[in-house]
């Protein structure tokens, strides 16, 4: 649930909340190697499969606003 979908249940304005604390840093895939990127495939392809994630994925702001 995203933040103007709580505001919508709880009956309050939505708003654009200002992206704050930003850092520019290389993206997270670089800090994994393969066998790390295996480990991590198997402890949580549950989670992956229900979700639709994949390893290296990234999610824009317009996509992350239709997930529930």
């Amino acid at each position: 649930m995203d933040f103007n979908s709580l505001c919508e249940i709880l009956g309050l304005p939505q708003a654009d909340l200002p992206f704050s604390n930003q850092s520019a840093h290389r993206p997270y895939v670089d800090c994994y190697d393969a066998e790390i990127e295996r480990h991590i495939d198997q402890l949580y392809e549950k989670d992956a499969d229900h979700f639709g994630y994949h390893f290296g994925d990234t999610l824009n702001r317009s996509e992350a606003e239709t997930i529930e």
